[in-house]
């Protein structure tokens, strides 16, 4: 018996085909050994991806004047002041935030345009309730100076188009903006109102 016959002779004797199963069934167990974790892991993935947001800006100012040299050296019309930032947020986990900014500034001779991270941070929830909140921060972290530092970069929250310069001074914006470190924080809402409680360190 030649080598040919031999193999269809065996094929017959096993009812399972040559490798003991029949043919169909060992394409579906092949195919649902490569599908199921794929199958598992897509609905964690799309929850993962819904939760992502991506949000940007651009603010131009024209500036005129016949006295104050704000963001120029010359008086008159300038265009000396642009802000571009994109910023992103992430939420893995319920528990876990991670955010973050990039911002181009250009504002008269203290800064050219060069793209920087404004912050960059993951907020872990401690405690979560209708009546507190609390967290961790961890990062580059906004410090929570005056009323508008944490939103400085926001232009709609502005009382106009420049803070008040005796507590946010520009000359040192990168000194009091934000913070490397870490920040603990906890809101507690009572019937005399909110009480807020942030320790920070960097």
């Amino acid at each position: 018996m030649n080598l040919r016959r031999f193999i269809a002779a065996w094929k017959r004797r096993a009812p399972g085909g040559a490798w003991g199963l029949p043919a169909p069934r060992r394409t579906r167990g092949l195919s649902t050994a490569l599908l199921t974790p794929l199958l598992a892991l897509f609905p964690a993935a799309q929850s993962l991806w819904t939760s992502l947001q991506i949000h940007g800006f651009v603010a131009q100012a024209v500036l005129d004047t016949s006295d104050n040299r704000w963001f120029a050296r010359y008086d008159g019309t300038s265009f000396g002041f642009t802000e571009v930032g994109l910023n992103a947020s992430l939420r893995p986990r319920p528990w876990l935030l991670l955010a973050g900014q990039v911002l181009a500034r250009r504002a008269g001779e203290m800064y050219n345009g060069t793209p920087a991270i404004d912050f960059a941070l993951a907020d872990v929830s401690l405690l979560s309730s209708p009546q507190q909140h609390a967290g961790l921060r961890l990062g580059r972290i906004k410090n929570p100076l005056g009323l508008y530092n944490e939103t400085r970069d926001v232009a709609f929250t502005h009382p106009g188009i420049f803070l008040p310069q005796v507590v946010y001074f520009d000359k040192v914006r990168n000194l009091t903006l934000s913070t490397d470190g870490a920040m603990l924080y906890s809101e507690t809402d009572t019937d005399l109102g909110t009480l807020s409680l942030n320790l920070q360190g960097g």
